[in-house]
């Protein structure tokens, strides 16, 4: 069994989805009363979307490392967010018929003040710098039958804001939090001995809204502690494919996922001319959209390895490899159960019964001499499979590169901007990211390398595209089996990565098995 625990570089929203055929699920709302104003005026109506478009890469620790370029690499819970064909990916340690991989990762935000989070082009985002205030978690699992595999991960965003604008400093007594959500659900499996994989998922993506009240309120009356202002859901669907030619050292993938405009669900608030404001009558109104706007997304993307080590070996199933010999012990072992329920019943039909409890003993340890040959069969197929994995050469350079495409999305803001009550247009037209990344075991069998860069694309007119750089490594510390759970050389490792790029830092750690 495999385990890996990963914790991604950053809490950005937009990681998200890998996307097919640019299909749309959409729902539209009623018009409110007015159109929204131009950049930089008060939202003062409800005839809008929040754009959960693209930004910068939101991945475990390998795919950031190699700047996101993960589409055609696709392997264990890290590739779920790229490509729905990833649950069914073998890589070459995974050994055993059942196999597992596990993931889990908790960033908080960076306190660097003049980060541009969201690249809208202002100097520093208005997002909260506390370290509960903008949080990404993402638990995943995978589950691998033969090659058949199925896939859950959950992806989770918090973000804060004092909803008074950006003239102020944050309040922890009254403010606005922002949860974007969202839930995968994955099947893939695997053809042609493992070298094409194909994959689906759907799920939910949700967006809620809630309002952090004053202390002297909440002292008065818990209820408006924490009060839900808005929330708004709908499904997503996604397609995924893996190209990996046995014996070649290149892989290509595609991956697309269709877009989502939600209507939300904002209790009472709906005034008589369609807006739907918070406090109308307050200082300050919030006026909530009209609905939540994914993007479709496509993924497309090829990797190449140079030096000795395979990229694509053949993936072996010991129920398979052991299947002809399983089978010539099962029918000598059905020939002498048989012979010996024959002799049984022979004695037993002649009266003889001392004769019939022989061949009943005899009967009983002829079925447990079948059982140890079972178990030792199934002990050197293990091990013939391991010492396979382990005399595969150590050196490889490995080169992948990758290109996403997020749709442009309809009279959108972004969540800072929504979070401010300020216009800021979101997603007026469609972002392209070029992404590359390189990986190399250093130190072979101790030392993993890897650096990568990407493009991102601003969803915002006064954004301009930057260029990230992504640096990571993986170093092997110890071999241990966790009192008994995994093999004696069971070996693990510990990583780390940033990504830098203008008015952005991100970093991550990670932790899980050496491979």
């Amino acid at each position: 069994m495999s385990t890996r625990a990963t914790q991604p570089a950053r809490a950005t929203a937009w990681g998200l989805l890998p996307c097919l055929l640019g299909l749309f699920v959409a729902a539209g709302g009623a018009r409110a009363d007015g159109p929204l104003g131009p950049n930089g005026a008060p939202i003062e109506t409800s005839s809008y979307s929040i754009d959960l478009g693209a930004g910068p890469i939101l991945a475990g620790s390998r795919p950031t490392g190699l700047g996101g370029a993960y589409v055609a690499i696709a392997e264990e819970v890290d590739g779920n967010q790229q490509n729905p064909a990833a649950p069914a990916v073998r890589p070459a340690y995974s050994l055993t018929h059942f196999d597992f991989s596990l993931g889990l990762g908790v960033t908080f935000s960076s306190t660097v003040t003049d980060n541009d989070f969201f690249n809208t082009g202002a100097d520093r985002t208005v997002i909260t710098n506390h370290p509960d205030d903008a949080v990404f978690a993402a638990p995943a699992l995978n589950l691998q039958w033969g090659t058949f595999g199925i896939g859950l991960s959950v992806e989770a965003q918090t973000y804060a804001l004092d909803p008074t604008g950006a003239g102020r400093e944050p309040s922890d007594d009254d403010r606005l939090e922002a949860t974007i959500g969202r839930l995968r659900l994955q099947t893939a499996k695997g053809f042609y001995d493992g070298q094409l994989i194909a994959g689906v998922g759907a799920g939910p993506v949700a967006m809620s809204i809630t309002r952090q009240r004053t202390r002297q309120e909440a002292f008065v009356d818990e209820t408006f502690a924490n009060e839900a202002i808005l929330d708004s859901g709908g499904l997503s669907f996604e397609l995924g494919a893996l190209w990996r030619p046995i014996g070649l050292p290149i892989r290509a993938g595609a991956a697309v996922q269709t877009g989502v405009r939600t209507e939300i669900s904002a209790g009472d608030h709906t005034q008589n001319n369609g807006d739907v404001v918070i406090d109308p009558e307050g200082a300050n109104p919030i006026f909530l959209p009209r609905s939540v706007a994914l993007p479709w997304r496509l993924g497309l993307g090829f990797a190449f390895q140079a030096g000795p080590r395979p990229l694509n070996p053949r993936w072996i199933d010991p129920s398979n490899a052991m299947a002809p010999a399983r089978r010539s012990i099962d029918i000598r072992w059905q020939r002498e159960r048989l012979d010996l329920q024959r002799r049984i019943e022979q004695a037993d039909a002649a009266g003889d019964g001392s004769r019939a409890e022989a061949f009943r003993a005899e009967l009983t340890r002829a079925k447990a001499h079948h059982g140890a040959e079972i178990e030792a069969l199934e002990e050197r197929t293990a091990r013939k499979l391991k010492e396979r994995y382990h005399s595969m050469p150590r050196e490889y350079l490995l080169v992948s590169g990758s290109l996403e495409l997020t749709s442009g999305v309809e009279n959108a803001v972004g969540v800072e901007s929504f979070l401010q009550g300020v216009v800021n247009r979101s997603g007026r037209r469609p972002v392209l990211s070029p992404r590359v990344g390189v990986e190399t075991e250093v130190l072979p069998g101790y030392i993993k390398l890897r650096a990568g860069s990407y493009l991102e694309g601003s969803r915002f007119q006064r954004g301009s595209a930057r260029l990230h750089g992504t640096l990571g490594f993986d170093i092997r510390v110890l071999d241990w089996s966790v009192f008994g759970l995994w093999d004696d050389d069971r070996s693990w490792r510990l990583g780390g990565v940033i990504d830098t790029a203008p008015r952005y830092f991100a970093w991550g750690v990670s932790a899980g098995g050496w491979y």
